[in-house]
């Protein structure tokens, strides 16, 4: 599919129930056929009433759309599309949408109904992503995959055993190098989000550091070196990147 030239800056949608929560001041998509028609516009000659009020659910969305076109604009991001979904929790996820090529970000319920400063540090976080250039995927992702995929063709083929362990082992040290990359992205992120929320005229420093401060605590396995494998650092090691970089 080719991509959309629509405006999308802004947009907040829901994955259960998305029509209900488009902001009223923000147009639908006109190439999103699965819009439904608006049932609330005026009768022709009929001017609508301005003392109208705005559902709970779109004025929350209302003011997330605002927040997310302020970081976006100072982010230099077009075309970010915000949705809501409730299998995250109190997670979030920015990646691009390999159909389209639109920046998505995924927001997670739990931070709708949590502190106003979590859900601006992670607004922000996935926003920085998205400006760093952090979600197209890396070539290091797919070097991992070429060199599995060529491992597994070799012992079909009935290649020797040594080639194997070679190929197994080169897709081991390809995967920790991809994930020592992810990490430097997380804590790139962190720092850029701080910029991005005084650029909005808030609080970045004390939002990002209060977001990591109440995040769930890594477990000691990972403290002490588990992290080698994942794909975050400590929180550790990104409050103290935000210290240092403010």
């Amino acid at each position: 599919m080719n991509r959309t030239d629509a405006p999308l800056q802004g947009r907040v949608i829901s994955a259960a129930d998305w029509p209900d929560l488009i902001p009223p001041a923000v147009d639908p998509d006109p190439l999103d056929d699965r819009q439904a028609p608006r049932t609330d516009a005026p009768a022709d000659g009929e001017e609508a009433e301005a003392s109208t009020p705005i559902p709970a659910a779109s004025a929350e969305a209302a003011e997330l759309a605002r927040l997310t076109g302020m970081l976006t604009r100072t982010a230099t991001v077009d075309d970010v599309l915000v949705v809501i979904e409730p299998g995250l929790e109190d997670a979030a996820v920015s990646y691009t949408d390999p159909c389209t090529g639109v920046r998505r970000i995924g927001l997670g319920t739990g931070l709708l109904n949590g502190p106003a400063a979590r859900l601006h540090g992670a607004l922000a976080h996935e926003v920085a992503h998205h400006a760093l250039g952090h979600t197209h995927g890396s070539a290091r992702g797919r070097d991992v995959r070429i060199v599995i995929a060529l491992t597994m063709g070799a012992v079909l083929a009935g290649a020797p055993g040594w080639l194997m362990v070679l190929g197994l082992a080169a897709g081991v040290v390809l995967t920790l190098l991809e994930r020592r990359d992810e990490r430097r992205e997380e804590i790139a992120a962190d720092v850029y989000s701080v910029r991005l929320l005084d650029g909005a005229g808030l609080p970045g420093h004390s939002i990002v550091t209060t977001t990591l401060a109440e995040a769930p605590a890594d477990p000691w396995w990972y403290r002490a070196g588990g992290w080698i494998t994942g794909t975050h650092p400590t929180l550790r090691a990104r409050r103290r990147a935000v210290a240092t970089a403010s």
